[in-house]
Protein backbone atom coordinates (compact mmCIF):
# COMPACT_ATOMS: atom_id res chain seq x y z
CA UNK A 1 0.00 0.00 0.00
CA UNK A 2 1.13 3.59 -0.63
CA UNK A 3 1.82 6.54 1.76
CA UNK A 4 -0.63 8.69 1.46
CA UNK A 5 2.28 11.31 2.43
CA UNK A 6 5.65 10.46 1.72
CA UNK A 7 8.11 12.28 4.19
CA UNK A 8 9.91 14.70 2.40
CA UNK A 9 13.08 15.98 3.62
CA UNK A 10 13.78 19.70 2.62
CA UNK A 11 17.66 20.40 3.22
CA UNK A 12 18.74 24.16 3.05
CA UNK A 13 22.92 24.99 2.98
CA UNK A 14 23.03 28.67 4.11
CA UNK A 15 25.65 31.12 4.74
CA UNK A 16 25.24 34.96 6.01
CA UNK A 17 22.00 35.36 4.09
CA UNK A 18 19.02 35.79 6.83
CA UNK A 19 17.96 38.35 4.64
CA UNK A 20 16.28 35.35 2.36
CA UNK A 21 16.68 32.33 4.73
CA UNK A 22 13.34 33.52 6.37
CA UNK A 23 11.56 33.27 3.32
CA UNK A 24 12.80 29.93 1.57
CA UNK A 25 11.58 28.57 5.36
CA UNK A 26 8.35 29.97 5.19
CA UNK A 27 8.02 28.85 1.57
CA UNK A 28 8.31 25.46 2.95
CA UNK A 29 5.79 25.97 5.51
CA UNK A 30 3.08 27.57 2.90
CA UNK A 31 3.16 24.37 1.89
CA UNK A 32 0.72 23.03 4.15
CA UNK A 33 2.20 19.34 3.26
CA UNK A 34 1.61 17.24 6.28
CA UNK A 35 4.37 15.21 6.22
CA UNK A 36 7.80 16.80 5.44
CA UNK A 37 11.28 17.76 7.78
CA UNK A 38 13.20 20.73 6.74
CA UNK A 39 16.90 20.81 8.09
CA UNK A 40 19.24 23.88 7.92
CA UNK A 41 22.96 23.48 7.40
CA UNK A 42 24.44 26.26 8.27
CA UNK A 43 28.19 27.50 7.73
CA UNK A 44 28.88 29.64 11.36
CA UNK A 45 27.21 32.45 10.48
CA UNK A 46 27.95 35.88 11.76
CA UNK A 47 24.73 37.76 10.67
CA UNK A 48 21.45 37.29 11.92
CA UNK A 49 21.07 33.69 11.01
CA UNK A 50 21.24 31.94 14.36
CA UNK A 51 18.00 34.17 15.87
CA UNK A 52 15.75 32.74 12.45
CA UNK A 53 16.65 29.06 13.60
CA UNK A 54 15.66 29.82 17.03
CA UNK A 55 12.34 31.09 16.42
CA UNK A 56 11.30 28.27 14.06
CA UNK A 57 10.75 25.30 16.37
CA UNK A 58 10.04 22.87 13.94
CA UNK A 59 13.56 23.08 12.40
CA UNK A 60 16.54 20.60 12.36
CA UNK A 61 19.55 22.98 12.22
CA UNK A 62 23.41 22.19 12.19
CA UNK A 63 25.52 25.79 13.31
CA UNK A 64 29.34 25.07 11.93
CA UNK A 65 31.86 25.76 10.03
CA UNK A 66 32.11 22.97 6.96
CA UNK A 67 34.36 22.43 4.35
CA UNK A 68 31.88 22.97 1.37
CA UNK A 69 28.85 22.79 -0.16
CA UNK A 70 28.81 19.52 -0.53
CA UNK A 71 29.83 18.58 2.94
CA UNK A 72 27.14 20.33 4.49
CA UNK A 73 24.65 18.78 2.21
CA UNK A 74 26.07 15.36 3.38
CA UNK A 75 25.49 16.64 7.07
CA UNK A 76 21.95 17.12 6.54
CA UNK A 77 21.40 14.33 4.80
CA UNK A 78 22.95 12.17 7.81
CA UNK A 79 19.78 13.40 10.17
CA UNK A 80 16.98 13.23 7.54
CA UNK A 81 14.75 10.37 7.49
CA UNK A 82 12.27 11.29 4.81
CA UNK A 83 11.69 9.42 1.86
CA UNK A 84 11.88 12.31 -0.45
CA UNK A 85 14.92 14.70 -0.92
CA UNK A 86 14.46 18.01 -1.71
CA UNK A 87 16.80 20.78 -1.86
CA UNK A 88 16.08 24.43 -1.56
CA UNK A 89 18.82 26.98 -1.07
CA UNK A 90 18.69 29.54 1.12
CA UNK A 91 17.47 32.57 -1.29
CA UNK A 92 15.06 30.17 -3.26
CA UNK A 93 11.17 29.48 -2.78
CA UNK A 94 8.67 26.89 -3.89
CA UNK A 95 5.43 27.44 -5.72
CA UNK A 96 2.08 26.61 -3.99
CA UNK A 97 1.21 23.14 -4.14
CA UNK A 98 4.13 21.55 -5.43
CA UNK A 99 5.02 18.95 -2.43
CA UNK A 100 1.35 17.95 -3.11
CA UNK A 101 2.04 17.46 -6.58
CA UNK A 102 5.10 15.78 -6.08
CA UNK A 103 3.88 13.38 -3.91
CA UNK A 104 1.64 12.23 -6.43
CA UNK A 105 4.07 12.14 -9.28
CA UNK A 106 6.14 9.42 -7.22
CA UNK A 107 2.60 7.32 -6.83
CA UNK A 108 2.23 7.24 -10.75
CA UNK A 109 6.18 6.39 -11.62
CA UNK A 110 8.88 4.55 -10.42
CA UNK A 111 11.72 7.03 -10.83
CA UNK A 112 14.94 8.00 -9.09
CA UNK A 113 14.19 11.87 -8.98
CA UNK A 114 11.76 14.05 -10.36
CA UNK A 115 12.69 17.37 -12.01
CA UNK A 116 10.00 20.21 -13.36
CA UNK A 117 11.24 23.74 -14.29
CA UNK A 118 11.55 26.99 -12.43
CA UNK A 119 10.12 30.39 -12.70
CA UNK A 120 12.96 32.62 -12.57
CA UNK A 121 12.25 35.62 -10.34
CA UNK A 122 14.35 38.62 -8.97
CA UNK A 123 16.06 39.60 -5.69
CA UNK A 124 12.22 41.10 -4.48
CA UNK A 125 10.67 38.34 -6.09
CA UNK A 126 10.00 39.98 -9.32
CA UNK A 127 9.14 37.57 -12.67
CA UNK A 128 12.11 37.46 -14.58
CA UNK A 129 11.83 34.35 -17.01
CA UNK A 130 11.14 30.27 -16.66
CA UNK A 131 13.36 27.52 -17.38
CA UNK A 132 12.34 25.35 -20.54
CA UNK A 133 11.44 22.06 -20.14
CA UNK A 134 13.72 19.29 -20.86
CA UNK A 135 14.07 15.72 -21.82
CA UNK A 136 15.82 13.57 -19.43
CA UNK A 137 19.44 13.08 -21.15
CA UNK A 138 21.83 11.00 -19.23
CA UNK A 139 24.46 11.27 -22.00
CA UNK A 140 24.84 15.35 -21.97
CA UNK A 141 24.97 15.50 -18.02
CA UNK A 142 27.97 13.23 -18.37
CA UNK A 143 29.28 15.90 -20.74
CA UNK A 144 28.99 18.40 -18.10
CA UNK A 145 26.13 19.93 -20.02
CA UNK A 146 23.69 20.39 -17.15
CA UNK A 147 19.80 21.38 -17.99
CA UNK A 148 18.35 19.81 -14.56
CA UNK A 149 17.97 23.15 -12.07
CA UNK A 150 18.61 21.86 -8.49
CA UNK A 151 16.00 23.63 -6.66
CA UNK A 152 13.50 21.69 -9.33
CA UNK A 153 14.69 18.85 -7.88
CA UNK A 154 12.95 15.91 -5.81
CA UNK A 155 14.62 12.82 -5.22
CA UNK A 156 14.45 9.28 -3.78
CA UNK A 157 16.25 9.53 -0.58
CA UNK A 158 17.17 5.93 -0.30
CA UNK A 159 18.70 5.67 -3.51
CA UNK A 160 20.12 8.66 -2.73
CA UNK A 161 22.08 6.84 0.40
CA UNK A 162 22.56 3.93 -2.00
CA UNK A 163 25.02 5.21 -4.31
CA UNK A 164 26.53 7.12 -1.33
CA UNK A 165 25.53 10.79 -1.21
CA UNK A 166 27.25 13.73 -2.61
CA UNK A 167 31.04 13.47 -3.82
CA UNK A 168 32.89 16.26 -1.45
CA UNK A 169 35.99 16.29 -3.48
CA UNK A 170 33.24 18.18 -5.96
CA UNK A 171 32.82 22.24 -4.88
CA UNK A 172 30.15 23.36 -7.59
CA UNK A 173 29.33 20.24 -9.29
CA UNK A 174 28.21 17.62 -6.72
CA UNK A 175 24.45 17.69 -7.67
CA UNK A 176 25.16 16.72 -11.76
CA UNK A 177 27.64 14.04 -10.31
CA UNK A 178 24.25 12.87 -7.88
CA UNK A 179 22.13 13.46 -11.22
CA UNK A 180 24.41 11.08 -12.74
CA UNK A 181 24.59 8.22 -10.59
CA UNK A 182 21.37 8.08 -9.57
CA UNK A 183 19.82 7.91 -13.10
CA UNK A 184 22.41 5.11 -13.85
CA UNK A 185 20.41 2.98 -11.02
CA UNK A 186 16.49 4.22 -12.57
CA UNK A 187 15.79 6.81 -14.94
CA UNK A 188 14.14 10.19 -13.69
CA UNK A 189 10.75 12.12 -14.75
CA UNK A 190 10.88 15.20 -15.93
CA UNK A 191 7.34 17.21 -15.60
CA UNK A 192 6.32 20.59 -17.17
CA UNK A 193 4.97 22.15 -14.26
CA UNK A 194 6.65 24.24 -12.10
CA UNK A 195 8.71 23.05 -8.76
CA UNK A 196 11.05 26.21 -7.70
CA UNK A 197 11.46 29.61 -7.56
CA UNK A 198 14.70 30.44 -9.03
CA UNK A 199 15.75 33.84 -7.02
CA UNK A 200 18.90 35.62 -9.36
CA UNK A 201 20.68 38.36 -7.67
CA UNK A 202 24.39 39.82 -7.53
CA UNK A 203 24.77 37.37 -4.72
CA UNK A 204 23.72 34.57 -6.27
CA UNK A 205 25.84 31.19 -7.13
CA UNK A 206 24.64 31.20 -10.74
CA UNK A 207 25.74 34.44 -11.63
CA UNK A 208 29.02 33.44 -11.23
CA UNK A 209 30.23 29.83 -13.60
CA UNK A 210 34.12 29.59 -12.88
CA UNK A 211 34.32 27.65 -10.57
CA UNK A 212 31.17 25.13 -12.44
CA UNK A 213 33.18 25.47 -15.80
CA UNK A 214 36.01 24.57 -14.28
CA UNK A 215 34.63 21.12 -12.59
CA UNK A 216 32.95 20.48 -15.77
CA UNK A 217 36.01 18.64 -16.87
CA UNK A 218 36.47 16.95 -14.44
CA UNK A 219 33.01 15.44 -14.76
CA UNK A 220 33.51 14.32 -17.89
CA UNK A 221 37.06 12.50 -17.19
CA UNK A 222 35.01 10.88 -14.25
CA UNK A 223 32.15 9.30 -17.39
CA UNK A 224 34.14 9.38 -20.35
CA UNK A 225 33.93 5.86 -20.60
CA UNK A 226 30.65 5.85 -20.60
CA UNK A 227 29.98 9.09 -23.36
CA UNK A 228 29.34 7.37 -26.94
CA UNK A 229 31.75 8.80 -29.61
CA UNK A 230 28.85 11.15 -31.08
CA UNK A 231 28.26 12.44 -28.06
CA UNK A 232 31.55 13.83 -27.50
CA UNK A 233 31.41 14.66 -31.19
CA UNK A 234 28.50 16.96 -30.60
CA UNK A 235 29.75 18.36 -27.73
CA UNK A 236 32.91 19.97 -29.21
CA UNK A 237 30.78 21.14 -32.03
CA UNK A 238 27.20 22.05 -30.64
CA UNK A 239 26.97 21.84 -26.57
CA UNK A 240 29.90 24.27 -26.02
CA UNK A 241 27.70 26.74 -28.29
CA UNK A 242 25.19 26.44 -26.00
CA UNK A 243 27.06 26.50 -23.25
CA UNK A 244 28.40 30.20 -24.29
CA UNK A 245 25.37 31.76 -25.12
CA UNK A 246 23.96 31.02 -21.75
CA UNK A 247 26.98 31.53 -19.61
CA UNK A 248 27.99 34.71 -21.86
CA UNK A 249 23.99 35.64 -22.91
CA UNK A 250 21.86 34.76 -20.90
CA UNK A 251 23.13 35.15 -17.84
CA UNK A 252 23.91 38.85 -18.78
CA UNK A 253 20.68 39.17 -19.69
CA UNK A 254 19.20 38.63 -16.13
CA UNK A 255 22.20 40.50 -14.94
CA UNK A 256 20.46 43.62 -16.73
CA UNK A 257 17.05 42.83 -15.37
CA UNK A 258 17.91 42.59 -11.79
CA UNK A 259 19.58 46.30 -11.91
CA UNK A 260 16.64 47.70 -13.72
Amino acid sequence: MKNEFRKISVITVTWNRADMLRQAIETVLAQNYPNFEHIIVDNDSNDNTLNILKSYPHLKWISEKDSGQSNAMNKGMKIADGEIFAWLNDDDLYPPGVFNLINKKFDESDCSFIYGVCEVVGEKGNRMGRSSYQHFDRQRLMLGYNNINTPAVFASMSLIKEVGCMDEDLFATFDLDMWIRLSGIKPPLAIKDVTSLLRLHNRSGLMSAKVHLKEFEKIRCKYKNEVSFIYRYLFDHYFRLRHFLYDKVKMKLYAAKMNQ
